[in-house]
């Protein structure tokens, strides 16, 4: 089961995700075009490879090289070393039959070990992906961007406490939570309510959330299972010949900045 897996690899390789948001514009010169796109992805797994338990592969920014951008991700999926998660950031969510396709597209036919998902539409909308019972499903309920506080913070209790609060006694163990880690102060609040269930916690690094407050709140020092997602701290440590290198680097200066916090 796949929060079992997740809390197996937590044990032995540690919490740090690295997100693939590939950016042309934000690459070393010489990667253009799908291809470079591609070889920039592999080169990146590689170089991080030591230092994370898994990869989340956000699909707008392969989806936007229309059905050469879905080949692309099954190549890029080849590469992903052994015991590391596959993680798929779609944020579907649509009425059931429709939920059922994505969840087969992203389940069954890429693979996915685990799997963002819009719970606008209420449980019959999650429940095609959850019923994939060895799969994850990380809702999202408190997002890391500024826009959260448009809805999100709406209502008493607040919309992202409601999705917690109601979706954690669907019956599912295979459900965790979307915690942006720029909302320090909600994070403890979110831990309390989800109890023990796993968090994807984005926001760190570029965006600027505390890493000390997602592992000593969001991971409980270590106590429950999750992820702690960089992509930009990663891929972009560097536009020079060294990127690479600096890429490697910076993958180990998160993974031992985590588990400091870990130790205290």
């Amino acid at each position: 089961m796949f929060i079992e897996k997740l809390s197996r690899l937590n044990h032995t390789k540690g919490y740090l995700c690295l997100g693939l948001d590939p950016v042309q514009e934000l690459m070393p010169t010489h990667y253009r075009g799908i291809k470079g796109v591609e070889t920039f992805c592999i080169e990146m797994i590689q170089a991080s490879a030591p230092y994370i338990c898994a990869i989340k592969a956000n699909l707008a920014y392969f989806e936007q090289f229309g059905a050469d951008g879905i080949f692309m991700l099954e190549r890029i999926k080849a590469h992903i070393p052994e015991n590391t998660l596959w993680i798929l950031d779609a944020k579907r969510g649509d009425i059931g039959n429709t939920s059922e396709r994505y969840a087969k597209a992203l389940f069954n036919i890429l693979q996915a070990d685990a799997v963002t998902v819009n719970p606008y539409l209420g449980k019959d909308s999650v429940e095609p992906f959850l019923n994939h019972s060895e799969k994850g499903v990380f809702l999202l309920a408190l997002t890391s961007n500024q826009g959260a506080y448009d809805f999100q913070f709406h209502g008493n209790p607040p919309l992202w406490q409601q999705v917690i609060l109601q979706s954690k006694n669907w019956g599912h163990s295979n459900l965790g939570y979307v915690i942006g880690a720029t909302k320090t102060e909600e994070l403890k609040i979110a831990r309390a309510l989800a109890d023990e269930k796993p968090f994807l916690i984005p926001g760190i690094g570029a965006q600027g959330g505390s890493l000390e407050h997602a592992v000593r709140d969001g991971l409980q020092g270590g106590k429950v299972a999750g992820l702690i997602n960089v992509a930009r701290g990663i891929l972009y440590a560097s536009v020079e010949t060294d990127y690479l290198t600096a890429a490697a680097k910076a993958a180990k200066q998160w993974y031992d900045e985590i588990q400091s916090y870990l130790e205290k």
